[in-house]
């Protein structure tokens, strides 16, 4: 049985049954891949010496404020 927009499709025929497994087995590699590219990236960053991350922009070492003091901007 799915859950989300599909909610309430239950198909327990052979060809139902088989077209779930072919999309779970696509959807694990694709996953798979995905982890895989990203490792790779990670461990090419870190050969050339970069890091990775967003850049905290205005801030050095010791010089961070505390949560209550920053203000939001929604």
């Amino acid at each position: 049985m799915l859950t989300g927009p599909l909610r309430g499709i239950n198909d327990l025929t052979g060809p139902g049954k088989l077209l779930f497994a072919f999309f779970a087995a696509m959807a694990e590699t694709e996953r798979e891949n995905i982890r895989a590219s990203t490792r790779e990236g990670l461990d090419t960053a870190a050969r050339k010496g970069e890091h990775g991350g967003t850049e905290v922009i205005g801030m050095t070492a010791g010089t961070a404020k505390p949560a209550s003091s920053v203000s939001r901007v929604i």
